[in-house]
């Protein structure tokens, strides 16, 4: 359900530089959006009730600024493909906002293009995008969860830090 809206979002933000030509694409497509989901799931997201206009727009408007469609557009693979450094590249398995066998693989092949041989690539299993171990992955599970960052991945960074 919350990627299908991220998923609109971005979309939207990649079709439609334009703020005010994106303004009464977005109301519709929204309005369609919201028609789709469980009035639960509104709740819990905060898009339903006195605050639901202003929680959408906070939220929707963080992926129509200017740094997040250069984000969204920017290929690392150019840069990757130039480093000559150690590079250790490290993903959990349940990130929903990048997706890690394709950032990995992309990553490790950009790498290899490039000629780098001092790499490393390592995905987590149950681990988020904050690198804790979750449920779902899902960004509002962030705040539920009690650990910070997970030893194991902290052992695998001072482990290959120490070994360069």
């Amino acid at each position: 359900m919350l990627y299908s809206f991220i998923k609109m979002l971005l979309g939207l933000a990649a079709d439609y530089p334009d703020n005010e030509e994106l303004k009464p694409i977005f109301a519709k497509k929204m309005q369609s959006w919201l028609d789709e989901q469980p009035v639960e799931f509104l709740e819990k997201m905060g898009f339903k009730g006195e605050q639901a206009n202003s929680n959408i727009d906070q939220l929707a408007g963080r992926f129509f600024l200017p740094w997040m469609r250069y984000f969204l557009k920017y290929d690392p693979a150019p840069i990757l493909e130039q480093l000559r450094i150690p590079v250790l590249a490290l993903n959990g398995e349940l990130d929903v906002q990048v997706n890690a066998s394709e950032n990995l693989a992309g990553s490790e092949q950009s790498l290899k293009k490039g000629g780098n041989k001092n790499f490393k690539v390592m995905s987590f299993p149950n681990l988020n995008h904050l690198f804790q171990t979750a449920e779902t992955g899902a960004a509002f599970e962030y705040a539920t969860i009690e650990e910070t960052f997970s030893p194991e991945v902290l052992d695998v960074m001072l482990s290959w830090i120490r070994g360069l």
